[in-house]
C-alpha cells in the first residue's frame, strides 16, 4: 500500500477528536505571538491528522522562509487535490529557497497537471531553480514530462544532488585528494587539491568553476599539499597554492622547486606589505615573495628531507603545519601534531605548538597544544588594523577545543565543546584545515571538530560573547567561501589510502580505486539544518588542581541542555565554586558552588535562569585527579519518521527489488555488482558523472570489485541484550532497533566458542606474542603476551589487547557465519577520509579511527530501519543500495534495463532521517557474579532516556556511567532489588554521560535494559 492510502486509512479509522485537534493546530498556525518552534510542532501534527480543510492555512505560508519547509511537510501527505492546486499555484507566487522547496514536493506528489509550468522553469534563469524543476518532472515521469526534459536536454543544467554536482569532482593520484582552497576571485570560484606528502609537487591541480559551472583545469598546475590561500588588495591578485591570479585571470606560479614544501598558510608582511608576502610550510618553512617580482627568500627551511640549503633550521617542537597569519608586530604559525610511535595510537599524548616569528630567527613557542587555524577579523585580506586587531587561533586537547586570542599584545585562552571526535588523533592528520572565514552574514562561520560554529567577527578579549553551535556536521571541510547566493564547501571525501583508518570489521579494499572528492554548494540557513548540535569537553581531566585557581574560561552560552560533572580523588570533600561572565566583558560573578564529598562524584544539571557567556571554576583547595566534565546538546527536533528524502529505499515492509554492492573504481567510474530480491547478482553496471547506470559485460570486473568490498564478519555479536562490537581486545555494547535486514539470517546470536576464548599457552610455541610487551597508548591498554594472540601481519589477524581481569582475548575473528558472502549489507565503511560509517540494527554511527579512540568515542547520527545493502562515497555523494521496486524521485538512479538503482545524496542527509533511539542494555537475563562489570552500553546523544533493572534474587545493582569514553567512570545510582522485582528509572532530562555499565553485590541473574526514546 503507498504512503498516501496508508495515511487515508488510517485517518479513516481516527477518533472523532482529530477533527478538534486539527482545528486547534490551525490555530496555533496563524497564532501571531506562537513561537517559530510551536508553529513547526503544529505542521508535524498536520502531517499525521491534517486534510483538506488544513490546505488554504498552509497554503498562505509556503513562502514564509522560516515556515516553508515544515508547511510543506504538513501539506504532502494530505490526500485531497487541494494540495496540488495550492502548490502550483505557489509555482507563480513562491520565491527563493521555498519555491525549490515547492517544486520538491511537487515532484514527491507526481502532480501531472503541473507539467506545463514546470517545463517552463526548466528555462529558468536561476540554475537551482531549473534543477528542481528538471528532477520534478523525472518524480513525475510521465510521458508529458519526458518530453518536456527531452526538449530540453541539451541545455540542461548540470545534475545536482543535495548541492553536489557530480562533474565538478576533482581527483589525484595520491592517497587523498582534499580540498585545500576555494576562494571567489573575478566572478569565477577558484579551488586547489592535494595530495598527502608532496612537497615537492604532485599531479594536483587548480581548478576555475565559472559562472556557468564549468570547470576549467590551468595547465600549468604543480600540485603539491597545499591550503594556503589570500587576496592581496594592494596588488589585486588572488594567492592561492602555487598560483597567483590577477584581475585579468592571468596565472603566474612559483614551482616548488623555488619554494620547497607543502604550503599552509599565507599572512601579511611585517614591514613592507604592499609588495611581500609570507608563505608557510606544513614542517615549519616559512618564505618571503614578492608578489611582483616572484623573488623568494627563505627564512626557516622547510623541514622535509630534500629542502634546499636555505635558511635556518627550526627547533619548534610539534610538525603538521596548519594556520598562518599576522598582526601586533608578529607572524603567528599553528601546528597540530608531532612524530612518533605513542601519536599513531593515543590522542591524548601532548603534541602541536602554537608559536610567533618577529622578523628574524626561528619560531617561538606560545604554547604547547594542537592548534590548527589562525585568523583575524580582515580573514583572508589581512586585518585592516594590524597593530590593533585581535588573533585567533583553533586548537584542542585531550580535554576540549581551545580558542586562543592575541588581543592587545597579551595571549588568552578558552575552551569549548567537541561535536565530534573524529578530528582527535596526536599526529594531527584527522583535522585537515579548519576554518574562520567571511560566508556574507554578520557573523563568520568557523569549522572544528564538526561543528559549525557561529563566532563573532568582533570577538576579543572584553567583547567575547556570541560563539554558539550552528549545527553538527559529517563531511570532513577542508575550507569555504561564500560564492553568490550559496555557501561552498571544499571537501575531503573519498581516499584511496585509509591511512590508519583500519578495522577487522570493514571491507580489505573497500577504499576507493583513486582519490577523489568535490564541493558542496549550500544555501547559507543549511548551516543550522544538520545534525543537533552536542558538545562535550573538560576543564580539568585528572587534573591536580591548586587552591583558588581558576580554570579556563568554558563555554557557557548556545545549547538547550547543559550539564556539569565533577569528581576528584581527594581523601576530603572538595568545594567548586561557578563564575560566570554573563556579557563576555570580563566580569566575572559567582553562580554556585557545589560539594563533592571524598574521592566522590556530583552532577549538576544547569537551569535556564544558570546563563552567561562563559563559566570558570576554582576549587577551595588542592584537590587531586580532578575532573571538570561539561555535556552539553540541543534539542533534537526529528521524529521517528524518516524525511521523504530517503523515499525509495527499501524497508521491512517495502522490500528490495535491486540490491547490490559498490565500489568508487575511478574519480569517473562507480562500479555496481546488481542484486535482485534474493540478493543474487544480476549484472555490472557503471555509473558516471551524468549519474546514468550503464550494464557493462565484464565479469572478471565484478568479480574483483565483490571481493574486494563484500562485507566481513568479525568483531560483531548480538544477543538478547544487545549488539556487541570488540575492539581492541574490548566489548562495546549498542542499543538494537530491529533485526538488521540480509545479516545472514540472523543464524548465529551468540559467540560460539573459538579461538577467541583460549588462552596464549593454547598457541604454537613459535607464535611471536608469546612473552611478548608492546607498550600503547593509555586508551588501548598495554599489548601483553600473556594476553594477545597474534604473530601474522595479514588484515585478518591483529595485535589486540588482552581485556584485565577476565583474560579474554579479543582476537577479532568471526562472530557469526561468514558465508553470507554478497548478501551480506553493509557494517562500516570509510565515507569522509579517516572516518567511518556503522550501520547495525538499523541505526548510522559516526565511528571516529582507532587512533581517536575508535568505538570508545561513536556517536548516533540516526536511526532509520531501511533495508540497505550496501553504501559507499564518490564524488562527494554518499550512494545507497537496496531500492523498492517502484521507487522514484531526484535522488534514485535506476538502470535502463531496471535492474540496478542507487539512492544518492550526501552523508549529512543522514541528519533527516529518525531521531536515534534503540532498546537494549548490558544484561538480559543474564548470570552475573558479585563485582564483576558489565559490558559498556552506549549512552551519549540520546534524548529521553529510561532504565529498567531487576534481578533473580535480592541484589544491590549500581550504575556507573562513563563520563566522556576515556573509562573515567563514576557511579551513578544503587537499585536495592527485591527478588523478581523489576524496578524503572527514568534520568533526568539534561543528563547525559557516554558510557554506562552495571554492577551487582551478589550473584544472581539479571536485567538492565533501557530504552532511548
Amino acid at each position: 500500500m503507498n504512503p498516501i492510502a496508508t495515511l487515508a486509512l488510517l485517518l479513516a479509522c481516527a477518533p472523532l477528536s482529530s477533527a478538534q485537534e486539527q482545528t486547534e493546530q490551525l490555530e496555533a498556525l496563524k497564532n501571531p505571538d506562537a513561537t517559530l518552534a510551536q508553529r513547526q510542532d503544529a505542521c508535524r501534527k498536520l502531517a499525521l491528522i491534517g486534510t483538506a480543510e488544513s490546505v488554504p492555512a498552509l497554503a498562505l505560508l509556503l513562502g514564509d522562509p522560516e515556515l516553508s519547509h515544515m508547511v510543506r511537510y504538513a501539506l504532502e501527505p494530505i490526500p485531497d487535490p487541494s494540495v496540488d492546486a495550492a502548490l502550483r499555484d505557489a509555482l507563480h507566487t513562491v520565491k527563493g529557497r521555498p519555491l525549490l522547496g515547492v517544486i520538491g514536493s511537487i515532484g514527491m506528489r507526481r502532480d501531472e497537471q503541473a507539467v506545463p509550468t514546470l517545463a517552463k522553469l526548466l528555462a529558468d534563469s536561476d540554475p537551482a531553480v531549473a534543477g528542481a524543476a528538471a528532477r520534478a518532472l523525472g518524480g513525475i515521469g510521465t510521458a508529458a514530462a519526458a518530453k518536456a526534459l527531452q526538449s530540453k536536454l541539451e541545455g540542461a543544467p548540470p545534475v545536482n544532488i543535495s548541492g553536489v554536482y557530480p562533474h565538478l569532482t576533482m581527483w589525484n593520484n595520491g592517497g587523498e585528494c582534499g580540498t585545500g582552497g576555494v576562494v571567489p576571485w573575478q566572478g569565477s570560484l577558484w579551488a586547489v587539491t592535494y595530495s598527502p606528502h608532496c612537497p615537492g609537487g604532485s599531479d594536483d591541480k587548480l581548478y576555475e568553476i565559472t559562472a556557468d559551472l564549468k570547470q576549467r583545469i590551468f595547465e600549468g598546475s604543480v600540485g603539491g599539499t597545499p591550503a594556503n590561500r589570500m587576496i592581496h588588495k594592494e596588488s589585486n591578485q588572488l594567492l592561492i597554492a602555487s598560483y597567483l591570479i590577477d584581475k585579468d585571470k592571468n596565472i603566474r606560479v612559483i614551482p616548488p622547486t623555488r619554494m620547497f614544501g607543502r604550503l599552509t598558510g599565507n599572512a601579511r608582511h611585517l614591514t613592507d606589505p604592499a609588495s611581500k608576502v609570507y608563505y608557510a610550510t606544513m614542517e615549519e618553512g616559512l618564505y618571503e615573495v614578492d608578489v611582483n617580482t616572484l623573488d623568494v627568500k627563505c627564512f626557516i627551511r622547510d623541514g622535509n628531507g630534500g629542502a634546499p640549503d636555505a635558511g635556518i633550521r627550526s627547533r619548534l617542537p610539534g610538525y603538521h603545519g596548519k594556520g598562518l597569519y599576522s598582526g601586533q608586530g608578529r607572524v603567528v604559525y599553528a601546528n597540530n601534531g608531532d612524530r612518533g610511535p605513542r601519536v599513531k595510537v593515543d590522542p591524548t599524548v601532548k603534541s602541536g605548538a602554537l608559536a610567533e616569528w618577529t622578523g628574524e630567527g626561528d619560531w617561538k613557542l606560545v604554547h604547547r597544544n594542537q592548534f590548527t587555524e589562525v585568523s583575524g577579523p580582515g580573514g583572508i585580506h589581512g586585518n585592516e588594523n594590524p597593530e590593533k586587531d585581535p588573533l585567533w587561533s583553533m586548537g584542542w586537547d585531550a580535554r576540549s577545543l581551545i580558542l586562543a586570542l592575541l588581543d592587545e599584545g597579551k595571549w588568552s585562552y578558552y575552551r569549548l565543546p567537541k561535536g565530534s571526535h573524529s578530528y582527535d588523533g596526536a599526529h594531527g592528520w584527522n583535522t585537515e584545515w579548519p576554518r574562520i572565514r567571511e560566508i556574507g552574514e554578520k557573523d563568520l562561520l568557523a569549522t572544528m571538530h564538526g561543528t559549525f560554529w557561529r563566532f563573532p567577527a568582533s570577538f576579543s578579549r572584553r567583547n567575547s560573547a556570541g560563539i554558539a553551535p550552528r549545527s553538527n556536521y559529517l563531511k570532513v571541510i577542508g575550507d569555504f567561501c561564500r560564492w553568490n547566493d550559496r555557501v561552498v564547501l571544499g571537501c575531503d571525501d573519498s581516499a584511496q589510502s585509509e591511512f590508519l583508518n583500519k578495522r577487522p570489521f570493514k571491507a580489505k579494499h573497500g577504499s576507493p580505486g583513486q582519490s577523489n572528492s568535490n564541493l558542496w554548494f549550500i544555501a547559507p540557513e543549511r548551516l543550522d539544518e544538520l545534525g543537533p548540535a552536542i558538545g562535550r569537553g573538560s576543564v580539568w581531566l585528572r587534573d591536580n588542581v591548586q587552591a583558588d585557581t581558576p580554570s579556563a574560561p568554558y563555554l557557557f552560552d548556545g545549547y538547550d541542555h547543559r550539564q556539569l560533572h565533577l569528581t576528584h580523588q581527594s581523601a576530603s570533600t572538595v568545594s567548586f565554586a561557578l563564575e560566570v561572565d554573563a556579557h563576555g566583558n570580563e566580569r566575572w560573578k559567582p553562580l554556585c558552588s557545589i560539594a563533592v564529598p571524598p574521592k566522590g562524584y556530583v552532577n549538576h544539571i544547569f537551569t535556564e535562569e544558570e546563563k552567561g557567556a562563559w563559566v570558570r571554576i576554582r576549587t577551595d583547595r588542592n584537590a587531586a585527579r580532578v575532573t571538570a566534565h561539561f555535556q552539553y546538546r540541543n534539542a533534537d527536533p526529528r521524529t521517528p519518521e524518516n524525511h521523504p528524502i530517503v523515499a525509495g529505499v527499501a524497508t521491512p515492509d517495502r522490500p528490495a527489488t535491486t540490491g547490490g554492492l559498490m565500489g568508487s573504481l575511478a574519480c569517473n567510474k562507480l562500479g555496481v555488482v546488481a542484486a535482485d530480491e534474493e540478493g543474487k547478482p544480476t549484472g555490472y553496471y557503471e555509473l558516471g558523472p551524468k549519474m546514468e547506470l550503464i550494464r557493462v559485460n565484464d565479469p572478471q570486473a565484478a568479480s574483483a570489485l565483490t571481493a574486494g568490498v563484500k562485507q566481513p564478519l568479525r568483531s560483531i555479536e548480538v544477543d538478547a541484550a544487545s549488539v556487541v562490537i570488540i575492539e581492541d581486545g574490548k566489548r562495546y555494547r549498542l542499543p538494537g532497533s530491529r533485526k538488521d535486514v540480509r545479516t545472514t539470517d540472523e543464524k548465529v546470536t551468540e559467540a560460539p566458542e573459538s579461538r577467541s576464548r583460549k588462552h596464549i599457552e593454547d598457541y604454537p610455541a613459535d607464535s611471536l606474542s608469546k612473552g611478548a610487551s608492546v607498550p600503547a597508548g593509555s586508551t588501548h591498554e598495554a599489548f601483553k603476551g600473556g594476553n594477545a594472540v597474534d604473530g601474522k601481519t595479514d588484515e585478518d589477524s591483529r595485535w589486540i589487547a588482552g581485556v584485565k581481569g577476565a583474560r579474554r582475548i579479543g582476537l577479532d575473528l568471526p562472530v557469526v557465519d561468514q558465508t553470507a558472502g554478497f548478501s551480506q549489507s553493509r557494517i562500516c565503511r570509510e565515507v569522509a577520509t579517516e572516518r567511518d560509517l556503522l550501520n547495525i540494527h538499523g541505526t548510522f554511527y559516526e565511528l571516529p579511527a582507532r587512533n581517536a579512540q575508535g568505538m570508545a568515542k561513536v556517536r548516533p547520527v540516526a536511526t532509520h530501519n531501511l533495508a540497505i545493502h550496501d553504501f559507499c562515497s564518490h564524488n562527494g555523494l554518499l550512494f545507497l543500495t537496496g531500492i523498492a521496486a517502484d521507487a522514484k524521485g531526484e535522488h534514485i538512479f535506476r538502470s535502463a534495463d531496471g535492474k540496478a538503482a542507487v539512492w544518492a545524496g550526501v552523508v549529512d542527509d543522514l541528519w533527516k532521517l529518525g531521531k536515534p533511539r534503540g532498546k537494549g542494555g548490558p544484561w538480559k537475563n543474564t548470570p552475573v557474579k558479585a563485582g564483576e562489570y558489565s559490558d559498556p552500553y552506549l549512552m551519549t546523544a540520546y534524548d529521553e532516556k529510561r532504565v529498567e533493572v531487576s534481578a533473580s534474587s535480592d541484589a544491590a545493582i549500581t550504575l556507573e556511567v562513563d563520563l566522556d569514553g576515556t573509562g573515567l567512570w563514576v557511579p551513578y545510582k544503587t537499585f536495592k532489588l527485591s527478588s523478581g522485582k523489576k524496578t524503572t528509572h527514568s534520568f533526568p532530562k539534561g543528563f547525559s554521560a557516554y558510557w554506562v555499565r552495571a554492577v551487582s553485590d551478589t550473584g544472581t541473574t539479571a536485567t538492565v535494559i533501557l530504552e532511548y526514546r
